[in-house]
């Protein structure tokens, strides 16, 4: 249609300081498409919507609205010439008066007319102007299902019944490009369910959506186009199928699944011969009771649940690899079961009860953390750092004992024993990360991103020795972005994509065919049709409830 809206940018770039958070960006959404951005943490997704909105002005490019077959330059223009043009913004988080009803929250996106201000004189005619903007508000409640809702503070609503309120603001606004930044995030699998149909509904019935998701099955469902950010610039565009089966875009998300390491050294060295490390076969095909057990895990940030859902089982010596694309609630499962975090669920070790309890009590009956972020104290030396870690624990064994230990599997850390922390490499810093969680004798060791930051050359080596302290008859739960490592090390594969779990097996059944389906939404279905929805409440769980409370 020729005289649709259509919301364009070119060569859309802009820096902070040394960072170009976005660098030469071509995107174009026009009313009745769904267009998704997708990519990386840091890849500049919400920049990209933040330069469209207006929140930032671009250092480089243009933004431009056509409506009815007129051209309007926005590049430099406030956020509020774009939203009379029917540009709306909804943020990841939710941005609604909590003191305020829901009702009063979307009558504060309703147009205000060419002397609004009159109404506070109580006129007939300024009476006639808020009962059509307390209409507009309701009709656009009762379309997100919340007509029952209506004069509830904002502040009383779940986190899903807040996401639909801002929906609904929008629809009040009459929007006719939609930007969002994602909207999926932190909600349960209903709320999920009900805010797709939403979003798809809009979608057909001429709404454009600017869609930022790292739910890529979302993705897949709602979107036309799929634009694919990598550091900032555009990696590939196109059409959503072919777009996320491009040989570069899977190798950005996926990587590879074998753990082959090489390189990584500079010219005038030869690099070393490529190392390929087999996938290990289970150490006993008898089923063994867990070591460590968890059931229905959800973990929060704040009020929101961040994972929805988790269990997870190892027995002694064997290793659990935890992967999923950026979002997808791996690091969070592992900090709710250390404690770190607010979480509801079983969690079992050894037969005794975790959950409720607090991190120290945790890790002195033998459950080991080693974060992403390096806990080493760089003042004191290698031996101080390790009684740390020997202090915090079961001491069931003596430090001498302990030290013992960290020689079998770490001899380089112990031979440096003396030195301080800060002389260390950054790799003999992560195992000696891991060697303080070995001296506290656990049962179980959680290890969140190990090789982050390693120089590949010292991938295999660190593969080496976590199955060396399987060996040893610790359980080993991995979070790691390496697939490859993940394969060598672990006996199991646990997949999860927007906080819930959606694959899991043994290691050799982990194929390019299942990291495609975990990463990529593989198996997603196709896009629909129209697909109206049906207006229903979404009610907050006890969880939510008790949450929003505290």
């Amino acid at each position: 249609m020729a005289d649709r809206t259509t919301l364009s940018a070119r060569g859309l770039a802009v820096a902070f300081g040394a960072l170009r958070a976005v660098d030469g960006v071509d995107v174009e959404v026009a009313e009745g498409q769904c267009v998704g951005v997708v990519g990386a943490n840091g890849a500049g997704k919400s920049t990209l919507l933040n330069l469209l909105s207006g929140a930032v002005r671009p250092d480089a490019g243009t933004v431009t609205v056509v409506e009815n077959g007129r051209s309007h330059r926005l590049d430099g223009a406030p956020g509020r010439a774009r939203a009379r043009l029917g540009i709306v913004r909804m943020f990841q988080t939710a941005r609604l008066v909590p003191d305020l009803s829901a009702r009063e929250n979307v009558e504060l996106g309703v147009p205000a007319p060419r002397g609004a201000w009159l109404e506070a004189l109580g006129l007939p005619t300024s009476r006639r102007r808020a009962d059509a903007r307390r209409r507009a508000a309701e009709d656009a409640l009762a379309r997100v299902g919340l007509a029952d809702r209506a004069g509830i503070a904002a502040g009383e609503l779940s986190l899903g019944q807040q996401r639909l309120v801002e929906m609904a603001r929008s629809l009040a606004s009459g929007a006719r490009i939609l930007l969002l930044d994602e909207p999926f995030s932190g909600l349960s699998r209903t709320a999920r369910e009900v805010v797709a149909s939403l979003i798809a509904s809009l979608r057909d019935e001429g709404v454009g959506v600017l869609l930022v998701e790292h739910d890529l099955a979302q993705v897949r469902l709602l979107a036309d186009r799929v634009v694919v950010l990598d550091a900032g610039r555009v990696l590939a565009a196109g059409p959503v199928e072919e777009t996320l089966a491009d040989p570069e875009v899977v190798r950005r998300y996926i990587g590879d699944i074998e753990l082959e390491i090489g390189g990584g050294l500079d010219d005038a060295r030869p690099a070393p011969p490529v190392v390929a490390v087999p996938v290990p076969a289970p150490l006993d095909p008898a089923p063994r009771p867990p070591v460590l057990q968890v059931r229905d895990l959800r973990v929060f940030y704040g009020a929101v649940p961040a994972v929805d859902g988790v269990d997870l089982a190892v027995a002694a010596g064997d290793g659990l690899g935890i992967v999923g694309p950026n979002g997808a609630g791996k690091s969070t499962v592992l900090r709710g079961v250390a404690g770190l975090l607010t979480a509801t669920g079983s969690v079992r070790l050894a037969g005794e009860r975790l959950d409720g309890t607090a991190t120290p009590h945790r890790f002195r009956h033998g459950l080991g953390f080693v974060p992403q972020t390096l806990t080493a104290v760089v003042d004191l030396s290698v031996e101080e750092n390790l009684r740390l870690g020997w202090l915090a624990g079961s001491r069931a064994q003596s430090f001498a004992e302990a030290m013992e230990r960290v020689g079998d599997l770490f001899g380089e850390i112990a031979g440096r024993r003396k030195d301080p922390a800060g002389a260390l490499s950054g790799g003999q810093r992560q195992m000696l990360a891991i060697a303080r969680a070995l001296v506290a004798g656990p049962r179980v060791v959680l290890l969140d991103e190990p090789t982050a930051g390693l120089a590949p050359v010292l991938v295999a080596p660190f593969a080496d020795a976590l199955t060396r302290l399987r060996a040893d008859g610790v359980a080993v739960v991995v979070v790691e972005h390496n697939l490859g490592l993940v394969r060598a090390t672990c006996s199991t594969i646990l997949g999860l994509r927007a906080g819930a779990p959606v694959w899991s097996g043994p290691t050799e059944r982990f194929d390019g065919a299942a990291a495609h389906e975990v990463f990529l939404a593989a198996t997603a279905p196709a896009r629909t049709g129209p697909s109206p929805i049906e207006p229903s409440p979404i009610e907050p769980s006890p969880i939510e409830e008790e949450h929003l409370s505290s």
